[in-house]
């Protein structure tokens, strides 16, 4: 299976399900950033987690970022939420370049929603790229928002070892 088949067919079977009166408050929730399907989690992850699991046996780094990105182009919001559930189901498959596919990811699309679920994949990744806190570091003064927001929340499932000085330093740099 290509990415592109993957996405075609999830897209298919979604679209099957769409709900025009619920996607409306889901949109206006979001501020009206962007359009929904109408399919909340509770509908939507029965319908994705088949394909998550059908997905496994091609599933590499290669097939995980093209399949990301390719969702991360369709309009509906909830194709965003699939790719993030791709990228958490499949965090093994991850390798030092996901940190720019997710910077982009970031970049695009910006809202709390995505931001802060790529935040705490980040937080996740750091401990399997140590080399990623310098890029940490310079988004804590970027000059995205959303990068920002990344360099302060991507610790917030650290609990005990969360790394207080740097959580604290980035806050102080960010309160303005």
């Amino acid at each position: 299976m290509t990415p592109k088949a993957f996405v075609d067919t999830l897209q298919t079977t979604l679209e099957s399900q769409r709900n025009p009166a619920k996607a409306v408050p889901m949109a206006a929730y979001m501020k009206d950033k962007f359009p929904f399907l109408g399919l909340p989690r509770t509908e939507l992850e029965p319908l994705v987690n088949p394909f998550l699991k059908e997905v496994k046996p091609f599933v590499d780094t290669k097939f995980l970022h093209q399949s990301v990105r390719l969702l991360w182009k369709l309009p509906e919001r909830e194709y965003q939420y699939v790719a993030l559930s791709l990228l958490y189901k499949y965090t093994e498959q991850t390798s030092s370049e996901t940190l720019e596919l997710i910077e982009n990811l970031v970049t695009q699309k910006s809202w709390w929603d995505t931001v802060d679920s790529l935040a705490t994949l980040v937080g996740r990744l750091v401990w399997q790229f140590p080399g990623w806190l310098e890029v940490i570091e310079n988004y804590s003064v970027h000059k995205n928002f959303w990068l920002r927001r990344i360099a302060l929340l991507y610790q917030l499932t650290y609990r005990e070892k969360t790394d207080q000085k740097r959580l604290f330093r980035y806050c102080l740099v960010n309160a303005g």
